[in-house]
């Protein structure tokens, strides 16, 4: 049988590092995602979605984070959809309504899949609106989370109070907040930062309005202040990635 390039890709990957993968989230479910390989990472950054988003959210933006270093996975939460022409399998496969707490356990899953697959790497999280609430109260329960990226972060959970009750505990995780020069982003970035006790924290709001969530870090958001962002995120990576 003659194999074509196109049959290899399905195979091995594409090209340029990338496969689709599944893993189990903490309650058993099968989460897919989106791998980036970098052979030569000395970090893992696991990225999550915003409302009726998917891994597509970060097609332009996970290669940036692997030229910074790390090897990077892009989830599709239960919690989901089909943003930027592109089908959320998770989603597909287990349809329903969720609440955002019920999508806890997909980004668990993840933690507990880097740890296995890349043992003694740390482990970064990046979230993008209501999983920006999620990431602090993931990496509350597990130490090995290093570091936090939160964009448009704010008390979207239930209790009115779990986002900043679980960054009070982050004692030893780097974290960078950014959002929307806008009162209520700002406000919700604010408490957020207030609230952790880390000394390796960093609250950046560009000057130009930007946009909601990590849309902000795709290209054609770069002059409505994702060029600001972007410089901002990889000043921080540099400072604090080992």
């Amino acid at each position: 049988m003659k194999v074509t390039l196109f049959m290899l890709v399905l195979l091995l990957g594409s090209a340029d590092g990338q496969k689709n993968i599944s893993f189990p989230a903490a309650d058993g479910q099968q989460v897919h995602g989106v791998l980036y390989a970098n052979p030569e990472a000395r970090a893992v950054l696991l990225l999550f979605h915003q409302s009726w988003s998917n891994h597509a959210e970060y097609a332009p933006i996970a290669p940036r984070f692997v030229k910074l270093g790390f090897v990077v996975l892009a989830t599709d939460q239960r919690y989901g959809g089909s943003m930027y022409g592109e089908r959320n399998l998770t989603f597909d496969a287990y349809p329903g309504v969720y609440t955002f707490e019920e999508v806890l356990p997909d980004l668990e899953g993840a933690v507990q899949w880097s740890r296995k697959a890349h043992p003694g790497k740390p482990i970064w999280l990046m979230g993008s609106s209501y999983s920006a609430a999620l990431v602090f109260v993931v990496a509350a329960k597990h130490p090995e989370v290093k570091a936090v990226l939160a964009f448009s972060p704010a008390e979207y959970l239930r209790d009115g109070q779990a986002v900043r009750e679980a960054a009070r505990t982050l004692k030893q995780t780097s974290v960078f907040l950014t959002g929307m020069h806008t009162a209520s982003e700002i406000l919700g970035c604010q408490q957020v930062y207030d609230a952790l006790p880390s000394r390796d924290k960093t609250m950046f709001i560009p000057h130009k309005l930007g946009t909601h969530a990590a849309n902000i870090l795709r290209p054609e958001m770069k002059q409505l202040g994702g060029a600001e962002v972007w410089s901002a995120v990889t000043h921080f990576v540099k400072t604090h990635l080992p």
